[in-house]
């Protein structure tokens, strides 16, 4: 199977960008100890990236479906809640 070279630079450039979210994640939690609180906000930047490029039409980015969205909304909710454990 063979990949043309703009797929290839994709998925190095995916590659690269994931596993530097993984260390960032890492440092972040060691200084803010609210995972509930920093997947919102990465939920929230990407929504928002998202928005602005669609509205810019620097990408070409399909609209959000709420059959979609509505399960990892509850998600998000249900880790953002206090812990009431002892």
């Amino acid at each position: 199977m063979e990949y043309s070279t703009s797929t290839l630079w994709a998925m190095l450039l995916f590659s690269l960008c994931s596993s530097s979210l993984l260390l960032v994640n890492k440092l972040t939690l060691n200084h803010i100890p609210l995972p509930a609180l920093v997947s919102t906000l990465q939920f929230v930047v990407a929504s928002g990236t998202c928005l602005v490029l669609k509205a810019t039409d620097l990408a070409v980015v399909d609209d959000f479906e709420w059959a979609k969205l509505k399960p990892y909304l509850l998600t998000c909710a249900c880790l953002s809640r206090p812990s009431t454990a002892t």
